[in-house]
């Protein structure tokens, strides 16, 4: 958590919470954050994008993780910024021409996406799809 926020902090962008923005200070800004329910947040802006903080403690199994990561990357609205999975928030962005809704809106998807992919597949077929697409080793 900390490189995320000492990433935030480096590049002097802001932190955005309850409709405030508030400059981070000393990188601790991030540390615990509170995502009152949702699986994406923005926490942050600069004159281009909008970073998004995802809750990934929500993502349970590394399938899922995999699967959600492999999903976001077909999506041209998204970038992803920190690519370690393990991390319970994983960081992205997106430009700022995309409003906030929107963008969160495609992490709720995704999310649904995945979620709904993990009941289904029986535990061979995530094994097998692990095999072929998980490069997080």
């Amino acid at each position: 958590m900390r490189s995320i926020s000492l990433f935030l902090a480096l590049f002097g962008l802001t932190f955005l919470g309850n409709g405030q923005t508030t400059a981070i200070s000393a990188g601790h800004a991030l540390d615990h954050p509170d995502f009152n329910g949702r699986f994406a947040m923005a926490v942050s802006r600069d004159s281009a994008s909008i970073y998004y903080l995802l809750d990934f403690a929500r993502l349970a199994s590394r399938f899922e993780r995999v699967s959600f990561m492999e999903l976001s990357f077909r999506c041209d609205t998204i970038v992803n910024v920190d690519p370690d999975i393990m991390k319970d928030q994983v960081l992205f962005k997106a430009s700022i021409r995309y409003p906030e809704t929107e963008v969160s809106g495609i992490f709720q998807r995704l999310q649904t996406t995945v979620n709904q992919r993990s009941a289904v597949w029986t535990r061979e077929e995530k094994s097998a799809w692990l095999e072929h697409n998980d490069k997080y080793n």
